[in-house]
């Protein structure tokens, strides 16, 4: 019986292949989205990272939501601090983030009515809200509350319905690097139904406060 020989690059792609699979992630630190615009900085990677510098880009940024490490006592100096970009860059080594760990910059991005951390305000938002309307709560936007009174209430749908269809735009790098984003799940809006359903809360919030009357 004839055996075929093996192709004499065969190793060679096996090789290749390993060192590519064993290969450092150049995502070595990430940003990680939040509800309500919220972000932290996060590594997995082994051993931890060191953090020299980081950039976001784009459209919808909040200077005033965003909690930068020079503010949280850090030896960090702001470079950018407007709509468009934030950024920071050490001032000595650079700042040690263990594996695993989470480092809030505050809110950041101005999606305020984001539910679920994706970067955008869609239906599945509203669905967020309607399950927890004139609920109690002190997780803020995660179940609503986007004002952050304590109470998902009208004044919150009226701030979901101004930023419907938001989606945001950015770029993050960190330490040169570009960064990873992590928790943006895909979307698919659903603009009619999430109109319908708003224009419901506004039947229920009426009816009830008829009824109050």
């Amino acid at each position: 019986m004839f055996i075929a020989p093996l192709h004499p690059i065969t190793p060679r792609l096996l090789i290749t292949s390993l060192l590519l699979l064993s290969a450092p992630s150049l995502h070595a630190v990430s940003l990680v989205l939040g509800p309500g615009g919220a972000a932290s900085l996060y590594t997995d990677a082994a051993g931890g990272e060191t953090l020299f510098s980081y950039s976001i880009s784009g459209s919808n940024l909040s200077v005033a939501g965003w909690n930068s490490l020079s503010e949280q006592g850090y030896a960090f100096n702001q470079s950018q601090a407007n709509s468009s970009q934030l950024a920071e860059i050490k001032t000595d080594n650079g700042l040690y983030i263990s594996q695993g760990s989470y480092l809030s910059i505050g809110t950041p991005f101005g999606v305020i009515a984001d539910t679920n951390g994706d970067g955008s305000v869609t239906f599945s938002d509203f669905l967020v809200l309607s399950e927890n309307f004139e609920t109690q709560t002190e997780q803020g936007a995660a179940l609503g509350d986007f004002n952050g009174n304590g109470l998902v209430d009208f004044s919150d749908f009226e701030l979901l319905s101004g930023q419907f269809g938001l989606e945001l735009e950015y770029n993050f790098i960190a330490n040169s690097v570009a960064g990873k984003i992590i928790d943006r799940p895909s979307e698919v809006p659903v603009p009619a139904a999430a109109w319908l359903f708003g224009s419901a809360i506004i039947g229920v919030v009426g009816v009830k406060r008829k009824r109050a009357n």
